[in-house]
């Protein structure tokens, strides 16, 4: 655990399947496509962020699943300064103007959860544990570990986990990812 995080946010990014005009979901492939579409542009927004503020960050970024199969991102972070959700509206813009799927109404600053607690090690171990169950076959392993039993992991996850699993591996995208300020990257899936 990083001793030094005083504030963590928690961002989701997510899209509308069906477009203005569609009378039919996007396919679950092409909707990843898209969602991503906007990494590159809220990647540089964040860097720019952190580098106006100054201090360590890191970043754990995860792709989870709603309901019908279809993925989101949610990416916290975890800052050695203060900041507030405005801050990460650049970020956010990034994201409407990146991606084909993000309307106006996708996540404004009310998405962004910031917060500054006393128990520090407490809200960034919940935030972790919270995004971590997003990962396709994350929750599979660790409820059958408490079952003193084994996993088959996604394969054992709910349709809809397993569903966005298998866009992750047609797409080529990766479920998990860590950035920090000291170099640290990290991927996989």
């Amino acid at each position: 655990m990083r001793q030094w995080v005083n504030t963590t946010v928690l961002l989701t990014y997510t899209g509308e399947a069906v477009l203005e005009g569609a009378s039919r979901p996007m396919p679950p492939v092409s909707f990843t496509t898209a969602l991503t579409e906007s990494r590159p542009a809220r990647r540089e927004a964040m860097r720019n962020l952190f580098g106006e503020i100054g201090g360590r960050w890191m970043s754990i970024r995860v792709i989870g699943s709603h309901q019908n199969g279809y993925p989101h991102e949610h990416v916290l972070v975890g800052l050695e300064s203060k900041i507030s959700a405005e801050d990460f509206e650049p970020v956010v813009a990034a994201h409407r103007e990146g991606s084909p799927i993000a309307g106006k109404g996708e996540h404004g600053t009310g998405a962004i959860r910031v917060e500054q607690s006393p128990n520090k090690e407490e809200e960034m171990t919940g935030g972790i544990q919270y995004i971590a169950t997003n990962v396709p076959g994350v929750t599979a392993v660790l409820e059958a570990e408490e079952l003193g039993q084994t996993s088959n992991g996604v394969l054992d996850e709910d349709e809809h986990m397993v569903r966005t699993s298998t866009v992750l591996e047609a797409t080529g995208k990766q479920a998990f990812r860590i950035d920090s300020s000291d170099g640290v990257k990290r991927t996989w899936y």
